[in-house]
């Protein structure tokens, strides 16, 4: 007698046969290997905004304008993978005085805009600056892995080379000028000055420390305008990039400029290519974190 088969997959079985299929929660459970989280040490400051004007704190000294207490806007992005596909993310931003509260619950978003501040709250209350971003990537099955983002509290120092007092979150880079550069002052600078020059060749070389197991971001603000021009950026000793600083209006402390210094000493230098027609550059203000 012929026994009459089914196909499923591939496979023959007996008609009547019912294959038992494990649900899919089943699968999920079975899935115990979490996301593999890729995230940057240090948040990056967001090339082409602007830093805040800044003020001082009533607690500190009236006549000390590198006291400033200043906010930038900072950008984080990070990635997973994993076999089952489909993550999510949350991301936790702490701070001192609240415990800090989610940017993020849930969502399959892989990068965030936040804002990093120089105050270091010494005028008590407790510090709600955020300090660290914490990033959960999250499974289908449930399975997690967690991983800190930092670099929310940031470090000012001047066109001159005087550094933001009210914080030692950051260290503070060096600054040396050669060539022919001047001061020009302004409200509307980052302590109401800027070092500028229209010399093709003048340069300015920031030194930037950076202590083992630790990573830097280095940002330049600047000003940009109808008659701003380039410099080339190097770092080491390496041409890294060439920057203009022309804009169609002006705009005032714009970062325009950020890397991320690994371990060692390093140098960013600055060289002015006098563009022609527009041969001027302004150094601002630099930030660390």
């Amino acid at each position: 007698m012929r026994v009459a088969r089914k196909l499923v997959l591939g496979l023959l079985f007996p008609a009547g046969v019912v294959l038992a299929v494990p649900p899919a929660s089943a699968l999920a459970a079975a899935d115990t290997t979490p996301p593999v989280l890729s995230v940057p040490a240090k948040a990056s400051f967001l090339v082409g905004s602007s830093i805040d004007v800044g003020y001082i704190p009533d607690c500190e000294p009236q006549d000390e304008p590198w006291n400033l207490n200043v906010g930038a806007d900072m950008t984080l992005a990070w990635s997973a993978t994993d076999a089952g596909g489909g993550v999510t993310y949350d991301v936790f931003a702490e701070d001192a005085a609240t415990g800090g509260e989610y940017a993020q619950e849930n969502s399959p978003d892989t990068s965030l805009l936040s804002y990093g501040v120089t105050n270091d709250q010494t005028c008590g209350g407790g510090n709600w600056s955020i300090h660290t971003w914490t990033i959960t990537a999250r499974d289908a099955a449930g399975n997690e892995s967690v991983k800190p983002v930092h670099g929310g509290r940031i470090r000012l120092t001047q066109e001159d080379g005087r550094a933001n007092t009210t914080t030692s979150y950051a260290v503070s880079p060096t600054v040396a000028y050669t060539g022919t550069w001047k001061g020009s002052s302004c409200a509307c600078w980052s302590a109401g000055a800027v070092r500028t020059t229209t010399a093709k060749g003048a340069a300015v070389t920031m030194t930037v420390p950076v202590a083992e197991g630790n990573v830097v971001r280095l940002g330049l603000v600047m000003s940009k305008a109808p008659n701003r021009g380039k410099f080339k950026v190097y770092v080491d000793g390496a041409l890294h990039s060439v920057v203009d600083t022309r804009s169609a209006t002006t705009k005032n402390r714009v970062i325009v400029w950020q890397k991320a210094l690994g371990k060692g000493t390093h140098s960013v230098k600055l060289v002015n290519e006098a563009t022609a027609g527009r041969p001027r550059i302004d150094l601002d203000a630099l930030l660390t974190n």
